[in-house]
C-alpha cells in the first residue's frame, strides 16, 4: 500500500514516485488509497487525529482496504507492507504501530511519528519542531501486548537534510520509535530525547550523482529491523521523483529503488 501525501492524489503519487514500475519487477499489486476532499480540504490524511493515532479512525479504514484486498486477491501476509509520503508516511508509521498483526514492513518518506502530535491544533509544531508527546512509549506497549509472530515490523525511514516543511528530527523519532517496537537495545534508555539519533549497527555513505545519502541499519538477531536514509540537499520531496509533479526531486538516490531494496531485506 502507497498512501499520498497532502495535496496530492493517488495517480499523482503513482506517477512521480513510478511505483507501477516497480511493483511489475517484484510481481506485486499495489493498493493506492485516496483521500477525499470532504475528510481533509488539502487531501492530508488525519495522521494527528487522536483516533487514527490509536490505530482507529482512518488507520481503521486502511486496515479493512487491506483485509479486504488480502482476501479478494490471495495476498500473502508475509508481504504486506505500508508505505507513504508526508501525511501518508505518518499514517504509514500509525499501521506499523497500531496494526502489527497485518504490516510486515513500513516506508516513512518525510514523515511523522506516530502519536507525535496531541492535537490537530499542534499537528504543524510537530512537523517543524519534533513530537510534542512520548512517541516510544505507544511502542513499548504495543510490543508488549503483540505476539512475537508479528514482529518485527522493520521501518524505511528517508528524509531530506533540507525539509523544512517536516524537520528531519521526525525521521530520527519515528526511527526511535520503532527499534522501540522492535526491541533494539540501542533506545534500552528511556531518557534519551526521541530527536537523538541513537548509535546504528552499521553505516555507509551512497552516492548518487551530485547527490549522497548516509544510510544507518540497525539489527537484531541478524535481521535489519530499522533502515534510515538522509539524503544530502534534499527538500520536502520524492527522492529520484518525477520533477513535472510536485513534491518530487529527479535527482537520485532514487526512493522506490531503495524501497525495492528494503523489500528484497525484510521480506520472505
Amino acid at each position: 500500500m502507497f498512501c499520498h501525501g497532502c495535496k496530492q492524489t493517488p495517480e499523482e503519487f503513482a506517477q512521480g514516485n513510478r511505483v507501477t514500475e516497480l511493483a511489475d519487477t517484484r510481481g506485486a499489486l499495489v493498493l493506492l488509497p485516496r483521500q477525499k476532499e470532504r475528510a481533509n480540504p488539502w487531501r492530508c490524511w488525519n495522521w494527528f487525529d487522536t483516533a487514527t493515532a490509536r490505530g482507529g479512525g482512518e488507520a481503521a479504514i486502511v486496515a479493512a482496504m487491506i483485509r479486504k484486498v488480502s482476501r479478494w486477491r490471495r495476498i500473502d501476509a508475509a508481504r504486506v507492507i505500508v508505505a507513504g509520503m508526508s501525511a501518508g508516511g505518518a499514517l504509514a508509521a500509525v499501521m506499523g504501530v497500531r496494526h502489527p498483526e497485518l504490516v510486515r514492513g513500513v516506508v516513512v518518506h518525510s514523515g511523522v511519528a506516530c502519536g507525535a502530535a496531541a492535537s490537530p491544533l499542534t499537528a504543524l509544531g510537530v512537523m517543524q519542531r519534533g513530537p510534542e508527546q512520548d512517541v516510544e512509549a505507544p511502542a513499548t506497549d504495543v510490543r508488549a501486548a503483540t505476539p512475537p509472530a508479528s514482529l518485527p515490523v522493520p521501518l524505511l525511514a528517508i528524509h531530506g537534510d533540507r525539509d523544512t516543511v517536516v524537520a528531519s528530527r521526525n525521521a530520527t523519532a519515528t526511527l526511535r520509535q520503532y527499534l522501540r517496537l522492535n526491541g533494539h537495545p540501542a533506545v534500552a534508555n528511556a531518557m534519551i530525547p526521541a530527536t537523538v539519533l541513537p548509535d546504528a549497527d552499521a553505516t555507509r555513505t551512497v552516492q548518487d550523482g551530485a547527490r549522497s545519502a548516509v544510510v544507518r541499519e540497525w539489527r537484531v538477531d541478524g535481521r535489519l529491523v530499522a533502515r534510515y536514509v538522509l539524503v544530502s540537499g534534499l527538500a520536502h520531496a520524492w527522492s529520484g521523483g518525477d520533477p513535472s509533479l510536485p513534491f518530487n526531486d529527479a535527482e537520485g538516490p532514487s526512493a522506490t529503488a531503495l524501497v525495492g531494496d528494503f523489500l528484497r531485506d525484510v521480506l520472505p
